[in-house]
């Protein structure tokens, strides 16, 4: 059950079928998605008001099949499919880098074949798997230190602080995932001073890129560590036999121009026809997109820069009710521009 308050929805999210990390799209061949929607509904006893499958990106199922089969249970009384502000951006990898490469703008292809040798030949560089010579867990340690000296530098209080244990969270999850030899944690030193790091997993043929780290020493600027990193993640990917890049969330620029393309993502959302069920999810509705644009869009993205010691972690009620987007529309271009320069805000420096 969520609860908001004296609010108490029961509520199912699909979970554990990701195609990509962030997506949860059904693994589930699209001639049989219907009958697997429809089977999931029959499994669950006990009512539930609200069923939620998202994000999705329908590269696997189509949203009208997904539709059709919540409709099929008498007990669901309407389905929305409602389309996310932001895309997934994916790389589809060649089997070499020169073909990679051939794929990239001219201009992006003369920038990242300059920055890297000029590094080569000005530094003793060493581009290696963090893994390689210490445990998992202070290589994770590094990591998370390099990233949040970024973000602090920029005023920003950075993931590991934003979000509740998070901290804890990728330790546990780094450990589980170097066990299974899927972690991928990437360190860029010249002349021995760590410049970025890259942390990604590794399923089948997928490298799943999480998060990159670069160091603010004015003396990497010219080579844009960022990109570098990125780009060192793209050969290693190549180097593995991956055949796609998941390059996470957002509407990034500079992942466009490293060949990534936007792969559009939705949400289904399925209502219980009980008239309690319909008048939870209204009023759930409410709470969330209030939770959205006042808690996290006109305070925690815009005011809160001017008294950062309010601030604070993200906090539950934007997180747990985050099912529904802003589609009024002057709300939705309010929250599209407000996410879209929370994406890009921090990525100039990375593009020539």
């Amino acid at each position: 059950a969520l609860r908001v308050g004296p609010l108490s929805v029961r509520v199912v999210r699909l979970v554990g079928a990701d195609h990509m990390t962030t997506t949860c799209d059904p693994l589930v061949h699209p001639e049989y998605a219907e009958r697997a929607v429809s089977d999931l509904l029959t499994v669950l006893h006990d009512p539930r008001d609200l069923i939620e499958l998202g994000r999705l990106s329908l590269e696997s199922c189509p949203s009208e099949v997904l539709r059709h089969g919540l409709l099929t249970s008498p007990a669901v009384g309407s389905v929305t499919v409602y389309d996310d502000p932001l895309p997934q951006m994916v790389v589809d990898l060649p089997s070499d880098v020169d073909t990679y490469l051939a794929r990239l703008s001219r201009r992006e292809r003369h920038n990242i074949r300059k920055e890297n040798r000029r590094l080569n030949r000005e530094h003793l560089v060493v581009r290696a798997d963090a893994l390689t010579d210490r445990d998992h867990y202070s290589a994770m340690d590094e990591f998370i230190e390099l990233h949040q000296r970024e973000w602090v530098a920029k005023g920003r209080r950075g993931h590991f602080a934003e979000w509740h244990d998070a901290r804890a969270f990728h330790h546990a999850f780094a450990s589980v995932s170097a066990g299974a030899s899927r972690l991928r944690l990437r360190a860029i030193r010249a002349d021995g001073h760590l410049m970025a790091m890259s942390y990604a997993v590794r399923f089948g043929c997928r490298m799943h890129y999480l998060y990159s780290a670069r160091s603010l020493d004015p003396r990497w600027h010219f080579c844009f560590p960022g990109r570098i990193a990125a780009y060192d993640l793209i050969r290693t990917a190549i180097a593995e036999g991956a055949t796609l890049l998941d390059f996470g969330l957002g509407d990034y620029e500079y992942k466009a121009k490293l060949g990534a393309r936007r792969v559009p993502l939705h949400h289904v959302l399925g209502v219980r026809a009980a008239l309690a069920s319909r008048a939870r999810g209204a009023v759930l509705r409410g709470l969330a997109l209030s939770h959205d644009l006042v808690g996290y869009h006109l305070w925690y993205l815009n005011l809160s820069r001017y008294v950062p010691a309010w601030r604070g972690s993200l906090y539950d009620g934007w997180i747990h009710t985050r099912m529904w987007p802003n589609d009024a529309p002057a709300l939705k271009r309010l929250v599209c521009r407000s996410r879209r320069r929370e994406t890009n805000r921090d990525e100039i420096d990375d593009e020539s």
